[in-house]
């Protein structure tokens, strides 16, 4: 039942021995004493917690003033403020991560973005600096990122830098923080490196030579054939991961979701008898519901961390330059080209989309085209598998 001001009346300044708390309406409420002092607080949840804000006591602060606060601080708790915090307060760097993470990041960006932002907080942010973000000064900053270039990387120096600049730009919009904050002034090099361009290009002898590592691995067959899936089909890791079962047609044809695409389009790719042969061991070994490649947990997908694990063990193993999963995309498209088949083709296959005029008004996915070159490119790989395997058993 909502607060009167004559109920109040009979409490105020009299003994009571009624409820501790009584509620108004919208998380308004009173504390009540057994002196009879009526203090009002507004209740509400902010990062999962349940939080109580003291407005302040009665007659004092009417019951009308106090209702009349509710809609200021319920405002700018839908803005993924705090309305415990004070305008211009000082507030503490890692309460302000959290903060971005839990409303701006979980709340709006996709899982691997997510997962990246969250780990750079986790790794080099949060626990850091225990202060206020405005009295943490530059020499302190600059100290920090030196000696995350030289206990990781450059590159990992500058991304630790964006990945702040970002929290911090979105504190700053919603006033969290009002102060200048001179970190914000700092580019990449000033701390490290951008990551580089890549440019490896993987040939058909090290594909063939991938191709027969993972085949033996005891793994996970998740882990397995999700990168020989993405060899295949020359798609992102991120897209197949997050592959359901529900995207692929008895036809043979992936569809994948602009939810799971990383230009927010749906990308249609035909499958290669070899991809298709390695959904029908996913199928066989799991069953085909839910994820295509499963995790331990088989009703969520596999993570990105477990397939750049084995990634990292067979790049141990075999001794190749550098490579990642990502590559077998600009391989795909450069192998491809070397067999005759088309730019705008290659392009489909990768999911990108066409430049400029073309984009616009050339909405053709070539699917036949693309299936063709899908399984001339499988075609060829098995190929340099199997003379691989003819030339070692030709030493014996």
């Amino acid at each position: 039942m909502a607060l009167t001001k004559t109920k109040l009346d009979k409490i105020v300044g009299r003994p009571y021995d009624g409820p501790a708390e009584l509620s108004d309406r919208d998380g308004l409420g009173v504390r009540v004493s057994p002196k009879g002092v009526v203090t009002f607080q507004y209740r509400y949840r902010f990062m999962g917690r349940a939080r109580r804000l003291t407005l302040g006591r009665y007659p004092g602060l009417t019951l009308s003033e106090a209702r009349g606060k509710v809609p200021g601080l319920r405002r700018r708790l839908e803005d993924g403020e705090d309305p415990g915090h004070e305008h211009g307060a000082s507030a503490v760097l890692d309460t302000l991560l959290n903060q971005w993470l839990t409303v701006a990041v979980d709340k709006k960006l996709k899982e691997r973005t997510r997962v990246l932002y969250r780990s750079v907080c986790k790794t080099h942010l949060i626990g850091r600096f225990p202060m206020p973000v405005e009295k943490i000064t530059m020499p302190l900053w600059l100290a920090h990122f030196d000696s995350i270039a030289e206990q990781h990387s450059p590159v990992t120096a500058g991304s630790a830098l964006r990945v702040l600049k970002t929290a911090l730009r979105w504190a700053v919009r919603r006033k969290l923080v009002t102060s200048v904050l001179p970190v914000l002034e700092l580019q990449v090099g000033d701390v490290g490196e951008a990551p580089k361009r890549g440019e490896r290009v993987l040939d058909w002898n090290e594909l063939a030579t991938i191709w027969k590592e993972l085949s033996g691995r005891r793994c996970s067959p998740s882990s397995r054939i999700v990168l020989q899936f993405a060899m295949l089909t020359g798609c992102r890791l991120s897209e197949a991961l997050q592959a359901d079962w529900s995207e692929f047609t008895e036809g043979g044809l992936w569809v994948v979701p602009k939810e799971h695409s990383k230009t927010n389009r749906t990308i249609r790719r035909p499958l290669s008898s070899g991809a298709k042969q390695l959904l029908k061991e996913m199928a066989i070994t799991y069953g085909a519901e839910g994820p295509v490649f499963p995790g331990l947990n088989l009703s969520k997908p596999l993570t990105i961390s477990s397939a750049n694990k084995l990634q990292r063990h067979i790049r141990n193993d075999l001794g190749f330059p550098f490579w990642r999963a990502h590559d077998f995309r600009r391989s795909l498209s450069t192998n491809l080209s070397a067999m005759g088949f088309a730019p705008h083709v290659t392009e489909k296959m990768l999911g990108h989309e066409l430049p400029s005029i073309m984009a616009t008004y050339n909405k053709h996915d070539w699917l036949e085209e693309q299936e063709k070159a899908y399984e001339a490119y499988y075609r060829r790989l098995m190929e340099e598998v199997s003379q691989d395997a003819a030339k070692v058993v030709g030493l014996f």
